[in-house]
Order: structure tokens, then sequence, then C-alpha cells
């Protein structure tokens, strides 16, 4: 039997960056990024690891003749406390076509066909993992 009520503590770190710009009349470029760093232990006891996350997201714009657009992304996500695969990667496309008052486009989404990513925490009390079944590769 415990005679001794175990204290947990925690602290993270956040950090942010979103920009966007159009290097020429022709591009677009936009960026999203952040990046959290947890460390967690416990009064009594060693402390954890600390524990490292980030996700990126990229995407491009090409604007062409005839009001006709590329897009392409990729997202790009990490988790340290993963206990396997840690890197998560998605990479979509489209195209799209407007005239006057309308719009057609076509995407392609998931290129990579990746069919699923495990979310993971870990804290000095609890863990857990979920598997997430994400979006098929798929035409739109």
């Amino acid at each position: 039997m415990q005679d001794v009520v175990a204290t947990s503590y925690g602290q993270s770190y956040s950090a942010e960056v979103v920009f966007s710009f159009s290097p020429f009349k022709f591009m677009g470029l936009s960026y999203e990024g952040n990046v959290l760093y947890t460390l967690y232990g416990q009064e009594e006891g060693e402390g954890l690891q600390p524990l490292l996350s980030n996700s990126n997201h990229l995407g491009l714009r090409f604007r062409l003749p005839k009001n006709i657009h590329i897009d392409l992304g990729g997202d790009h996500y990490y988790n340290g406390a993963s206990a396997g695969k840690k890197n998560f990667v998605l990479f979509d496309a489209g195209i799209e076509y407007s005239y006057k008052k309308f719009r057609w486009s076509f995407s392609c989404r998931n290129l990579l066909g990746v069919q699923d990513y495990v979310y993971s925490t870990i804290s000095p009390v609890s863990s857990f993992q979920t598997r997430y079944r994400i979006r098929p590769g798929c035409f739109s």
C-alpha cells in the first residue's frame, strides 16, 4: 500500500510562426509552424524525458494566365511521445479555373496514401496512444 501522494508537475513552452508572401507576381507562398516543448516530472522520484512535438504546413500557389491556379501543399507533424513512427507527412495538389462568377476545381489529397496516424501523450501519472484513420488518397 502506498503511504505518500505523489505530486506531479509540468512546464510547457511553445512558439508559432506564420507568414505569407508573394515573391513573384505568379507565385504565392505560405507557411505555418509551431513547436511545443514540455517537461513533466514528480516531486518524489525522477523526472521524465522532455517531450517535443511540432507541426508545419507549407503552401504554394502558382497564378497562371487565363485565371488558372495550381496549389501545392505539404503538412508535417512530429510527436516525440510516440512509441512508433514519430513523423507524419501529407501532400496535396489541386488546380482551379475561374471564369466570370464560376469556379471549377480539381484536387488530389493525401498523395502519399498515408492510412493512419498515432497520437501519443505522456505525463507523470498517465500515458495513452490513439490511432486515427485519416483521409484516404482521393480526387475531388
